[in-house]
């Protein structure tokens, strides 16, 4: 993990960065501690992450959403209806129920 650190934070050197880790709530403690580190302890380079997660990590992590130097924690609620029921293009009902339902919507 510090192999990884250090190539973010080089890459971060040579131009401005942004960092997207998804569905954070779902990895081991190990990658946890290490996005953690990207953030807390961030060199002075342009490194911007972004990591979304569920509200579970705060029941094994209190501290998470604010404890991080040098972060910001932004609290969304549920999708709103509108934004879970439109129609896709293809329609695709059953993945797109299975879809709403894992993201926490409102799905028929």
């Amino acid at each position: 993990m510090e192999a990884w650190r250090e190539f973010f934070h080089r890459a971060a050197g040579n131009e401005p960065l942004v960092l997207c880790v998804d569905d954070l709530h779902r990895a081991g403690e190990a990658v946890i501690d290490s996005v953690a580190g990207l953030v807390g302890g961030a060199a002075p380079v342009p490194l911007f992450v972004v990591a979304t997660v569920r509200p579970e990590l705060l029941l094994r992590r209190p501290a998470w959403s604010g404890g991080l130097g040098h972060a910001t924690t932004v609290t969304l609620g549920p999708a709103e209806r509108i934004t879970t029921e439109r129609p896709m293009s293809p329609p695709l009902p059953a993945a797109r129920a299975g879809h709403v339902q894992r993201a926490g919507g409102q799905g028929r």
